[in-house]
């Protein structure tokens, strides 16, 4: 607890309008765990409490998709909501799929989560729950293979079919929009995948998108 990391997203985007999670899995050893988000006002500072997936060891297979079930059960289960919205910051690989990880405790050797490995995370995952709304900020998952894979477990998917850039735009702008977008009253998960794909603005040569 008291962990102390700078990460690339911005705090404004929690509210006390719903429940904020997060799994984060950062560069070298000893650096995979999950946190309840709290906004201390300072943005693209990390200072929530954190706790670990396993008590056993603080590093996981992030690309695992055993890891993805681990996690997205912990969420759901342990904080019920009405909307269900989750956001995947990941590199992507079109239909190979996303989810690397350099640092795997496990050794495994596999690079990349398919796109069948990553619906059957989250199937496994949800436990029959369905998500309102995927954001996946992963260059070229905008796929139908990919969305072939989620057919039974999300409601809509908001995806690219080009590169994406990690800039303010696609982070820190785009999370607090979404967070604003999807905190209203009765809001339908197609009604924020539409007003989403309009503000990411992707036609302007100056956004991350």
């Amino acid at each position: 607890d008291g962990k102390e990391l700078t990460l690339f997203f911005t705090k404004k985007a929690v509210t006390d309008k719903g429940y904020f999670l997060g799994f984060a899995d950062l560069e070298g050893p000893d650096n995979s765990f999950v946190s309840y988000l709290t906004n201390d006002g300072k943005e693209f500072h990390f200072s929530s409490p954190v706790s670990y997936l396993n008590k056993k060891t603080t590093e996981v297979n992030s690309s695992d998709p055993e890891t993805l079930a681990q996690t997205l059960n912990w969420a759901f289960s342990e904080y019920p909501s009405n909307f269900k919205v989750m956001d995947i910051l990941a590199h992507g690989g079109g239909y190979f799929g996303l989810g690397t990880d350099d640092y795997k405790p496990d050794q495994s050797k596999k690079q990349i989560m398919s796109v069948a490995d990553f619906g059957y995370a989250l199937k496994k995952g949800l436990k029959g729950r369905q998500l309102d709304v995927l954001n996946m900020l992963s260059c070229l998952m905008g796929n139908a293979e990919a969305l072939y894979e989620l057919r039974d477990v999300v409601k809509v998917v908001i995806a690219s079919e080009d590169s994406i850039a990690a800039t303010k735009d696609t982070t820190a702008f785009f999370t607090t929009e979404f967070t604003r977008i999807v905190s209203q009253p009765n809001i339908h998960p197609f009604d924020v995948g539409k007003h989403m794909t309009i503000f990411a603005n992707a036609k302007n040569e100056n956004t991350g998108y």
